[in-house]
């Protein structure tokens, strides 16, 4: 039992929560959010589907090119 706590801590202690503004032509990654993460919040926008997720460390070096320097 103190091994898996252990090893989730681990895992799941590097999680994350970010915002990535998506743009419309990039679907497919709001599917990928929403089917592989927890969305904290979703805005569709002019320019784009703005999307709050906790992502692990995978996760966020795939969408870093997404990622709003400043959380909105």
């Amino acid at each position: 039992e103190a091994l898996t706590r252990l090893i989730k801590a681990d895992i799941f202690g590097q999680d994350e929560e970010h915002t990535y503004l998506i743009p419309f032509d990039q679907g497919q990654l709001v599917s990928y959010l929403n089917q592989e993460t927890v969305v904290k919040a979703t805005d569709y926008r002019e320019d784009g589907t703005l999307i709050t997720a906790v992502v692990n460390p995978v996760q966020k070096g795939k969408l870093a090119r997404f990622a709003v320097k400043e959380e909105v």
